[in-house]
């Protein structure tokens, strides 16, 4: 999958890993952070980088809207849900250790978490 940033196509990830048969066929998402629009037109380009047989029913692009510091994920229902992002400046390990990586996914879960539960929202 490529988007176009306003300059050039960036390559962003790769959807339908292993579907190659229809027995295999599932829906799949995948966060953009590079796309830009253009008076609300988006450029993507979907190529298949493996040369696997692959399926494409359909493809579509879901645009949410949201604050600009915050994070997007659907849930299961394909619900979008925004929810800030939380940050730290370091964090260390008792044997001094950098975790800030670590400890950035895991508040941004549990961001993410607070958020279906205050808005009630069944995930699994």
């Amino acid at each position: 999958m490529y988007v176009y940033d306003g300059e050039t196509y960036i390559f962003e990830g790769e959807t339908f890993g292993g579907a190659i048969a229809q027995n295999l066929e599932r829906d799949d998402y995948m966060p953009l952070p590079d796309i830009r629009g253009n008076h609300g037109h988006y450029k993507i380009r979907i190529s298949n980088e493996l040369k696997e047989i692959q399926y494409t029913d359909l493809a579509e692009l879901i645009v949410v809207d949201h604050p600009e510091n915050s994070e997007v994920l659907l849930d299961k229902k394909v619900t979008p849900c925004a929810f800030n992002k939380i940050s730290a400046s370091k964090a260390k390990s008792e044997n001094g250790d950098n975790l800030l990586s670590v400890l950035d996914k895991k508040i941004m879960m549990f961001s993410f978490l607070m958020n279906i539960m205050q808005h009630q929202i069944p995930f699994f």
